[in-house]
């Protein structure tokens, strides 16, 4: 496509959105003002397509684009929707098989080539297509031969298909020409014609090879109609030709007697043939917007005529009961029967003649549009009513009798509609609870047709839930959970708060719901709760009610929710269950919360996940401490983590260091191993919070001398994290951490920043630290960490004159030990710092020569 092309396509859109928005304005101010309105007003469901069915002329098929399609056994009279055949707008009978049918979509109006075939007389429909692929092509066009059973035809985005196998496979037909096929498409008894861009009619007895038939120069061909004696009419810009077979085209007068041009050009749609008598024509003639004589007028008029001979003369066929404004949707004849004739109305409704049109009744039960009940809200009045399906209509405006009609026609009685894609029940529930005389009755009239209740999980059952509760519909609830809801569900897509927690109230009046002034139980519909517990648990099994224990509980009903839990005795297999009902149960269900971990005692090391329950301990704790309720009978082995995190909140949110004492001690609770200690150890190190380490060393907690993950003392550690804090916090964390009986190790002073030895001397125990301000010393040597061999560090370069030259240490050797600390795996710069020290002071080193002889030089002395 060019850039041309691309923003003319563009600038159409915008011209069809802009025009769709001021219609719309335009509907709301005429409807608003009474004026009266430039566009139909719908009566009743406007058939887009009517086709009888020829080897019974009683069975008469309709289509509307958003009601589907309908179906006649009594010739017109009467009719029912087949919910099927929604979106699509034409219908079309195959000569050769009265029991197959098929459904198109508007021609030029979708990029969709889906059609629908019912060969079982419309009982059942399946979706068909001609093309498959990403971009199909726009549908333009659609026929069947009428004497070659198989062939048919379709013009998709200026291609031509063709199948000859009832359309069970398709394939791509030579284009006439290479020209680019419009919707002009017809069929008569001998071949197919297609009107081109290259103002040509072409001629197809097969749909494979096309034959010009020279149509007159200078004329574009606009509409098509097939004649018997395989005779064609076409419909140009000016005049009509017609054409007999392998002859010349001829103007003829036809319809154009009827047609003026000027301003508002109106035109002749070509005539329809009756399949009884071939000189019987039917035709409209559209006089838009204006009387005849050209008086203006508000709404569109249109003419319909007959011709009995051919098309020679024509006159009126709109006799008596016919429409005066507007135009026909839709127009059928008797296959066997001229003088029997329906038209559709754009307005909706469907007129049948008898006699050629000289008188016309209606036709149209079970087509006309409901209205809806005076005690419909305006809201729903106005936007929703006309845009949902029959059924939901019928609802909306409280006919009991059409709903049990259209549910004896087969409709689906689950099925959504219009934009809130609300189901029949529904609209029974939601105007039930705003209208009150409405009330829970249509509810149960849908449900003795078989309408299932809505799915609790979908996002139109919040608003029907509301308007439940508004209503106090107590009883449709109970039927509702009957049917498979769960009070201990959320509605919706929110998986939370459950209906038995969302929606239940404390008011000691009936109607609608309202906080209560006086103190009474809490109710859900109207009903106690009591009721729900029971209608509950008569349905499900035990170890299904967790969150009925909590709901219950944090309503205030703690013996109900103690009722539950006793019917979900030891019933749980999940434990992530179990740890929900502990972490959820408020701070008044204490004696509940024990009972139900009593329950799970043989096996609440499974419940606690080694601990992973105390993570719950991380920022708030929770209502009423429930770690208290919890600890009595956990005495499973912690991960270190959440060992760490228990001893914290029990020092200090939870405020009970005796439970620390017991932990320490072993004689209660969980048990805390080695690593456990220390990760609480190293917790408590890092806080840099003295009270909290005063109440660990109170309760006896044993402080680890080194921080695992770095490999440093702690009081290292202290000093690297903390020495930057108040120096009155930081001075009293240091002496409880001294008291603790930690200190630094020898060969750490030599790491320590100016800051760090600040803090440690303002320390009023600084003097335990003397010698940390001496200068410092080494022995004299440069060593490596070794990647290969065993891991020790390697002699590099040893210094001329050092304690290391003179105790004979040559490069090339690798030191085992410092001080007895074996060296394998120590980190480079450990040992650095340990090969420093106070001048003067000894050092113990074991090397291994390069001769491999191992050698321990114990009288070495660090010497700046």
């Amino acid at each position: 496509m060019n850039a041309k092309k691309l923003f003319l396509e563009g600038a159409r859109s915008w011209m069809l959105f802009r025009a769709g928005i001021c219609s719309f304005v335009l509907i709301a101010v005429l409807a608003a003002s009474n004026a009266v309105a430039s566009f139909p007003v719908s009566v009743g469901v406007s058939l887009t397509g009517l086709a009888y069915v020829d080897s019974s002329p009683d069975t008469v098929f309709g289509i509307n684009l958003s009601n589907g399609i309908f179906i006649s056994t009594d010739r017109g009279s009467s009719w029912r929707a087949l919910n099927a055949g929604r979106g699509f707008s034409k219908i079309l009978m195959d000569p050769h098989d009265p029991n197959r049918i098929l459904a198109l979509r508007e021609f030029g109006s979708s990029q969709n080539t889906q059609y629908l075939e019912s060969v079982d007389g419309g009982r059942t429909w399946n979706e068909r297509r001609v093309k498959y692929g990403l971009q199909p092509g726009r549908f333009e066009g659609f026929a069947v031969h009428p004497s070659r059973p198989g062939l048919w035809i379709a013009l998709l985005g200026g291609e031509t298909w063709a199948s000859r196998n009832n359309g069970a496979s398709w394939e791509v037909a030579p284009n006439p020409a290479g020209s680019i096929m419009q919707s002009a498409l017809s069929a008569n008894g001998e071949a197919f014609y297609i009107a081109t861009d290259k103002n040509e009619v072409w001629r197809s007895e097969d749909g494979f090879e096309w034959h010009p038939t020279n149509f007159p120069a200078g004329h574009r061909p606009l509409r098509i109609a097939s004649l018997a004696g395989d005779r064609v009419l076409v419909k140009s810009e000016r005049y009509w030709w017609l054409r007999e077979k392998s002859g010349p085209w001829e103007q003829v007068s036809m319809l154009s007697p009827y047609e003026t041009r000027g301003k508002f050009l109106d035109h002749c749609h070509p005539p329809l043939q009756s399949p009884a008598d071939p000189a019987y024509l039917f035709a409209t003639c559209t006089n838009r917007n204006k009387y005849p004589g050209g008086v203006s007028t508000s709404q569109d008029f249109s003419t319909q005529l007959h011709s009995m001979d051919g098309g020679l003369t024509w006159s009126a066929a709109g006799g008596s009961g016919m429409a005066d404004s507007w135009h026909p949707s839709a127009i059928a004849l008797h296959p066997r029967d001229s003088s029997v004739a329906l038209v559709a109305w754009v307005e909706g409704q469907v007129y049948r003649t008898m006699d050629r049109g000289a008188s016309w009744q209606y036709s149209d039960r079970g087509l006309r549009l409901l209205q809806p009940g005076n005690d419909l809200p305006a809201e729903y009045r106005l936007f929703d009513f006309p845009r949902e399906r029959r059924l939901n209509q019928a609802v909306m405006a409280h006919d009991i009798e059409i709903v049990k009609q259209i549910a004896v026609e087969g409709a689906r009685m689950d099925e959504r509609g219009g934009d809130k894609g609300l189901t029949a029940i529904d609209w029974a529930l939601q105007l039930g609870g705003k209208v009150e005389a409405r009330g829970e009755r249509m509810y149960w009239e849908l449900r003795a047709l078989g309408a299932p209740v809505p799915p609790q999980t979908h996002p139109a059952s919040v608003s029907t839930m509301e308007s439940m509760a508004r209503g106090n519909f107590g009883s449709v609830l109970e039927d509702m959970v009957r049917s498979g809801w769960r009070l201990t569900m959320g509605v919706g897509e929110a998986a939370s708060p459950s209906v038995l927690k969302r929606w239940s109230s404390r008011h000691c009046t009936s109607g609608k719901v309202r906080e209560a002034t006086l103190p009474c139980p809490p109710s859900l519909l109207g009903r106690p709760l009591a009721f729900w517990v029971d209608l509950h648990l008569s349905i499900v099994s035990p170890g299904e009610s967790a969150q009925m224990i909590v709901d219950l509980a944090q309503l205030g009903e703690l013996s109900l929710a103690s009722r539950v839990a006793l019917f979900d005795s030891g019933s749980y297999g999940d434990p992530k269950v179990i740890r929900h009902l502990l972490l959820s149960l408020p701070a008044d269900a204490s004696a509940l919360r024990r009972k139900i971990a009593a329950d799970y005692k043989g096996r609440f090391g499974d419940i606690s996940a080694r601990g992973d329950i105390y993570g719950a301990l991380i920022g708030d704790p929770g209502p009423g401490n429930w770690v208290l309720d919890v600890l009595p009978v956990d005495r499973s082995a912690l991960e270190p983590g959440n060992a760490a995190i228990l001893v914290k909140a029990l020092l200090g949110s939870v405020g009970r260091p005796d439970w620390v004492r017991a932990l320490v001690l072993g004689h209660a609770g969980p048990r805390i191993d080695a690593k456990g200690w220390q990760e609480v150890s190293d917790f408590l190190v890092l806080s840099c919070d003295p009270q909290l380490v005063a109440s660990a060393l109170k309760a006896g907690v044993r402080f680890a001398a080194s921080v695992a993950s770095v490999d440093q003392s702690s009081v290292r550690v202290a000093l690297r994290k903390c020495a930057d804090d108040r120096p009155a916090r930081f001075d009293a964390y240091l002496g409880q951490l001294h008291h603790a009986g930690l200190r630094l190790r020898s060969y750490e002073w030599w790491d320590l920043g100016a800051a760090e030895v600040a803090a440690l001397l303002r320390f009023p125990g600084h003097s335990a630290y003397r010698g940390v301000t001496s200068p410092a010393a080494d022995v004299g040597m440069m060593i490596v960490q070794e990647q290969q061999g065993e891991g020790f560090p390697r002699v590099e370069y040893v210094i001329e004159g050092s304690p290391a030259q003179m105790a004979a240490i040559r490069p090339g050797a690798r030191l085992v030990s410092i001080d007895g600390v074996l060296t394998r795996g120590m980190a480079l710069n450990q040992a650095l710092l340990r090969l420093r020290g106070a001048v003067g002071s000894p050092v113990a080193l074991t090397v291994i020569g390069e001769d491999g002889r191992r050698e321990t030089v114990r009288n070495f002395v660090f010497r700046a």
